[in-house]
C-alpha cells in the first residue's frame, strides 16, 4: 500500500472535480490500496482562488501543517515547501504532480511521479500483521480538529470528549453506564474492586489470554483461579468453570478471545445460581454478541481496553469500563476518581483510573467508523475461510451460530505452526503467536505449583496457534499472498 500526496495544482483540481485519472486514483484509495494526503496550505490556496473544498472526499487525508514547518518560503514556494513537509511526515513514497517541469521547484529533491506512474506501481508483495497507517486519512483531520479543541478548552482529563466517547460507547455496546479509563488492565482492576473483591477471595478466569488479566486479579488481592478452555472457541469451557467453583469464588471473568464472545448463556447461568458476579474481559471483542446480546453488557460489568491494536484503538493507552447495574456504576465512577462523589469528599478508596482527554479525543471520532470497520473485518475473515478451506491440516475459526465474530485476530492451528511460520517470514508476511506460553506455565506463575499438563486444552492450542495479517483495510490482493503462501507450504507436506 503506496502513501502518495498530491502537488498543489493536484490538490486544486481534487477539489474542483476529480476526473479521469485522479478519480481512478481516489477509487484505488477507497479500496486501500493507496493512501492519498494533502497539505492544508494547498487546500486553503485553492479556497483563496475560489474553489470549494469541502466536499473532500473523506478517504483523502488533510495534514494541518504549520507556518513554522515550511519556514521563510513564500507565494507559491511556501504551498510546495508545505506540501514536502506533509510528504515527509507522512513518510510518503512520492508527490503526485500533473507536470514535474511546470510544478516542481529546482530546490526541492522530494521525489515525484506523475498519475500515471503513480496508478501504474505494483503492489507490495506480501502483508504485515497490522498496518495502523491503513486508516489515517479519513480520521487524521477530524482527530487533530478534536484534538485542537481540546488543547484550547485546556480540559485534560475527563473532559467533554471524554464523556461524549463514554455515551456513544455505552450505547454500542447496549449497556446503561460507560466510564473511561486510563487502560485496559486498569479497567479489569477496577471492575474487581466494585463488586468488593479482598485478599483471599478467589476468581476464576481461563490461563489462555495475556497476562494483564491475572495481574488485575493478583494486584486485588484475590486469588486466581484457571478453567480451562473450549478447544473450538479458546474461551472458558462451562463445564470446566463449574468443577472449580467453591464457596470462595467471588468473581468470574470470561475471555471473549480474538474477537468471539465466551457461551456467557451457559456462564451467566452457573455465575446466577451460584450468586457470583460476571466480569467480562472483552478487550479484544468490540461490538461481538454472543446470541444477539453484545458483550459488555451482558455480565455484571465490561472491561475494554483501547489500545492501539484493538479493534477500536487509542492513539495511547486506553480503556473502559461497562455496566447496566446503576450501583455499581456509582462505585465505578467514584472509584475511577480517588473514590470521590464530591470533589475532597471520598466515600470509598479508589484509585486514578481515569482518562486522558487526548485519548477521549481520539476515541469520539474513531468510535463513529467501529461499525464500519468490523464489517470490513468481517468481509476480510469471509475472504479467508474460502481460501484456506480444507488446506493441510489447517483448522479454521469456529464461529458459534448466533454469534458475531468481530475478528480481532483470524487465528489458525497447525501442528506445523513453527515451520510455517519461518514459510511466512521468508514470503514477507506478519503473523504472531496468541499465546504461546498458557498463563499457568509463565516464569511469573511458577511458584504455584501448577505443572504442565493441568490445562491440556490450553497447553495444545498454545503450542498449534498462529495468527494471520488482520484489520480492517487489508487488501483482497494481500489477503491472497497469505493464503498462497499457507497453500504452497502445504502442498509440500
Amino acid at each position: 500500500m503506496a502513501t502518495y500526496v498530491l502537488s498543489p495544482e493536484l490538490t486544486r483540481s481534487l477539489a474542483k472535480k476529480p476526473t479521469g485519472k485522479l478519480k481512478n486514483l481516489l477509487q484505488a484509495a477507497t479500496r486501500f490500496e493507496h493512501r492519498v494526503w494533502v497539505s492544508a496550505l494547498s487546500l486553503a490556496e485553492a479556497a483563496r482562488r475560489g474553489t470549494v473544498t469541502t466536499m473532500l472526499p473523506e478517504i483523502v487525508g488533510i495534514d494541518p501543517v504549520t507556518h513554522a514547518e515550511w519556514g521563510e518560503a513564500t507565494g507559491t514556494d511556501a504551498i510546495w515547501q508545505a506540501t514536502v513537509v506533509t510528504a515527509t511526515r507522512m513518510k510518503a513514497d512520492a508527490i503526485i504532480v500533473k507536470s514535474a517541469e511546470k510544478e516542481v521547484p529546482t530546490s526541492s529533491a522530494f521525489r515525484t511521479v506523475t498519475l500515471e506512474e503513480a496508478l501504474a506501481a505494483p503492489l507490495p508483495e506480501g502483508a504485515p500483521m497490522l498496518d495502523f497507517k491503513a486508516q489515517l486519512p479519513s480520521i487524521y483531520a477530524p482527530i487533530f480538529k478534536s484534538l485542537n479543541d481540546t488543547f484550547a478548552n485546556t480540559a485534560y482529563v475527563c473532559g467533554a470528549k471524554v464523556k461524549a466517547f463514554e455515551t456513544k460507547f455505552a450505547a454500542a455496546c447496549h449497556a446503561k453506564y460507560c466510564y473511561a479509563v486510563s487502560s485496559g488492565t486498569d479497567a479489569l482492576h477496577l471492575a474487581l474492586l466494585a463488586v468488593g473483591i479482598q485478599p483471599g477471595d478467589e476468581v476464576i478466569t481461563t490461563p489462555f489470554t495475556f497476562f494483564a488479566t491475572v495481574e488485575a486479579i493478583i494486584l486485588s488481592g484475590a486469588k486466581v483461579v484457571f478453567a480451562d478452555i473450549d478447544p473450538k472457541t479458546y474461551t472458558i469451557d462451562p463445564a470446566a468453570l463449574k468443577r472449580v467453583i467453591t464457596p470462595r469464588t467471588k468473581a468470574i471473568i470470561p475471555i471473549h478471545l480474538y474477537g468471539q464472545a465466551a457461551d456467557m448463556q451457559a456462564i451467566m447461568a452457573i455465575a446466577e445460581k451460584a450468586g457470583i458476579p460476571v466480569i467480562e474481559d472483552c478487550a479484544q471483542a468490540h461490538l461481538a454478541t454472543d446470541r444477539g446480546k453484545v458483550v459488555g453488557g451482558i455480565g455484571n460489568i465490561g472491561a475494554f481496553s483501547f489500545y492501539p491494536t484493538k479493534n477500536l484503538g487509542a492513539w495511547g493507552e486506553g480503556g473502559a469500563v461497562t455496566t447496566n447495574n446503576p450501583e455499581i456504576a456509582n462505585r465505578l465512577e467514584w472509584m475511577r476518581n480517588h473514590g470521590q462523589r464530591e470533589k475532597y469528599k471520598h466515600d470509598l478508596v479508589g484509585h486514578n483510573y481515569r482518562m486522558e482527554e487526548v485519548q477521549g479525543a481520539v476515541l469520539n471520532e474513531k468510535v463513529n467508523h467501529l461499525e464500519h470497520w468490523t464489517e470490513l473485518r468481517e468481509a476480510a475473515a469471509k475472504r479467508y475461510m474460502k481460501g484456506l478451506k480444507n488446506v493441510g491440516d489447517v483448522v479454521l475459526p469456529f464461529v458459534k451460530r448466533g454469534n458475531r465474530h468481530v475478528w480481532h485476530l483470524f487465528t489458525i492451528r497447525t501442528k506445523y505452526r513453527e515451520e510455517l511460520s519461518a514459510f511466512l517470514a521468508q514470503k514477507k508476511i506478519g503473523f504472531a503467536i496468541h499465546y504461546p506460553i498458557p498463563l499457568h506455565l509463565q516464569p511469573a506463575w511458577q511458584e504455584y505449583g501448577i505443572g504442565e499438563g493441568s490445562f491440556p486444552e490450553s497447553e495444545k492450542a498454545g503450542k498449534e496457534v498462529v495468527s494471520l495479517p488482520m484489520y480492517s483495510e487489508i487488501l483482497p490482493e494481500q489477503q491472497d499472498h497469505v493464503i498462497a503462501a499457507i497453500r504452497e507450504f502445504f502442498a509440500n507436506k
